[in-house]
This record gives structure tokens, C-alpha cells and sequence, in this order.
């Protein structure tokens, strides 16, 4: 039960990433709706989405703004 908690774990990394990834998309959308900033957002999604695909361990929020 100990390995279940462990940080290290495959299970919780996905997790972890699952939420960096719907936390991404869900700034993605907020900063979208005036549509002529679709651009940046589009631009800042991107960045921060191979952050996460290359495990730099990025601060979601901090990185995209």
C-alpha cells in the first residue's frame, strides 16, 4: 500500500500529468475568449505542452502567463 502513495510512482505521474494537461487547456480556453488573443494563447499552450511531453516539470500557471 506504501508503493501506491509513492510520488515516484507510474500511476501518480500520470496523474500528475493528466491534471498539468487539463489544467493547460482550461487557461487555453479562459485566455481565448477575446478571440484576437487566440494567437499568444495558442503560442503559450504549445510551450508549455512540450514542457510536459519532455518532463521538465514545468509550473503550469507561472509558465503559460
Amino acid at each position: 500500500m506504501n508503493k501506491f502513495f509513492n510520488a515516484n510512482n507510474p500511476v501518480m505521474n500520470f496523474l500528475t500529468n493528466l491534471y498539468n494537461i487539463m489544467l493547460l487547456n482550461w487557461l487555453f480556453l479562459l485566455c481565448s475568449l477575446p478571440f484576437f488573443t487566440i494567437g499568444a494563447s495558442f503560442s503559450a499552450m504549445y510551450s508549455v505542452a512540450f514542457k510536459i511531453i519532455k518532463d521538465e516539470d514545468p509550473s503550469v500557471i507561472k509558465d503559460f502567463f
